[in-house]
């Protein structure tokens, strides 16, 4: 059911940039614990499992989450 969510959270995104120019995507919030990083997590895979390329990059110099929650390496470790 979630992945449905992201799936039609794609879908909006890519009918909202119609001209093709939408490149960057910001997911931000003024709070901790809102869900950012697993938003971000979640809608990269439906991205690039729809062949879209994809690159995460966390702003987040005090609690960065992306690669430490998920597992994945980031090339320099």
């Amino acid at each position: 059911m979630a992945g449905e969510a992201y799936r039609s959270l794609r879908t909006s995104l890519q009918f909202a940039a119609l001209d093709g120019n939408a490149r960057v995507i910001l997911v931000t919030s003024p709070s901790q614990a809102e869900g950012k990083s697993s938003t971000v997590a979640n809608l990269g895979v439906v991205l690039a499992n729809a062949g879209e390329r994809v690159a995460i990059l966390s702003g987040d110099l005090r609690r960065p989450a992306s690669v430490s929650s998920s597992g994945w390496t980031n090339g320099w470790a």
